[in-house]
């Protein structure tokens, strides 16, 4: 039997589709070069996205300057941003994406039921457009850690420490499931063993061998 105790989960590009794949489609239309506007989103600590998930700025406050900073990140890379580019229509992309992952859904219900405590560990924001609330049932997760309500976002490993204590678990006692690298990183630094997720099924079945149990119908463990 695994000496894990609890498994913490993000939820876009986890527990729902991932927002990236709406990103880059929008990129597309507009005919932008591919991870521009990611670019912007990941240039610094302190750049609007970062400021968003941390709760600084609620989304109607952070549309208009992450327009500019991302008509910045164009220009830097000599590339003429269309006057069509809007980040609100940017965001309602990202809500209209949003689609559950049933098989990470079920394997975290069987996390639940097999004695194991569960986490939602989420860099989100403050929706005052959309009002888009993304709810899971209170029964699958032990506790919900959004970075909106914090003040402190991934990959900050005090929001891994937080949700150890929230959890009464040590970090090395804990499997964390993520879609990017640089989160992982700095949770792995404390102790706590990752699982990049890139294919829901394949990462599905490497939770199974962490933590030696069945998750899904079909595995024959």
């Amino acid at each position: 039997m695994s000496a894990r105790k609890a498994v913490i989960f993000d939820v876009g590009g986890v527990l729902i589709r991932a927002p990236q794949l709406a990103i880059a489609a929008y990129e597309e239309e507009l005919g932008l070069p591919k991870g521009l506007i990611v670019r912007a989103m990941v240039s610094g600590s302190d750049n609007a996205f970062s400021r968003l998930e941390r709760g600084e700025l609620t989304l109607s406050q952070f549309v208009p300057v992450f327009e500019r900073e991302v008509c910045g990140v164009a220009r830097s890379k000599g590339v003429e941003l269309k006057s069509g580019f809007s980040a609100l229509e940017l965001f309602r992309k990202i809500n209209n994406n949003y689609q559950p992952c049933v098989e990470m859904l079920e394997a975290a219900t069987r996390v639940k039921q097999r004695g194991l405590k569960t986490c939602i560990v989420t860099n989100n924001w403050i929706d005052d457009i959309f009002s888009v609330s993304l709810a899971f049932p209170s029964e699958m997760f032990d506790c919900i850690l959004e970075s909106s309500k914090l003040g402190m976002r991934k990959p900050d490993p005090d929001i891994y420490r937080l949700a150890c204590v929230r959890l009464g678990v040590s970090p090395h006692e804990v499997v964390f499931l993520d879609d990017l690298g640089v989160n992982l990183k700095s949770a792995r630094k404390l102790g706590i063993s990752t699982i990049k997720v890139s294919d829901p099924s394949t990462a599905v079945k490497e939770l199974e061998t962490v933590l030696g149990l069945k998750l899904t119908r079909s595995s024959k463990l």
